[in-house]
């Protein structure tokens, strides 16, 4: 009895960090098309705005591949991706996090200049 609870709760847990992952992706994404109407304008706003935009975006492909493997524990599939397809899906989303968040970083060292 306290097995079947336990993944039930599992199963439940589970199913909310699905339905969270694509309430945020969907989220960033609203939100960088949001700051992509801001960097239309030029100066410093627009060079901010930017680069809010990319990092908004690479906080998308973070959320995605997160809910990539949500969705794949959900359905007890994640055993069925190889450890290389998982690598892969990692390294996508630490490329994408690392070069939108190398770029903010940039581009506010600039403007402080």
């Amino acid at each position: 009895m306290l097995i079947n609870t336990v993944m039930d709760l599992d199963t439940f847990f589970t199913f909310i960090i699905v339905l969270l992952g694509s309430l945020t992706v969907v989220l960033s994404v609203v939100v960088a098309t949001s700051f992509r109407n801001y960097s239309k304008h030029s100066g410093i706003s627009f060079k901010l705005a930017h680069a809010i935009k990319w990092q908004l975006a690479g906080e998308a492909v973070i959320g995605l591949g997160t809910l990539a493997f949500a969705i794949l524990a959900y359905f007890d599939l994640l055993g069925s991706v190889s450890t290389f397809e998982q690598s892969m899906i990692r390294l996508i989303m630490f490329v994408a996090t690392s070069f939108t968040t190398l770029h903010l970083w940039w581009i506010v060292n600039t403007l402080k200049k």
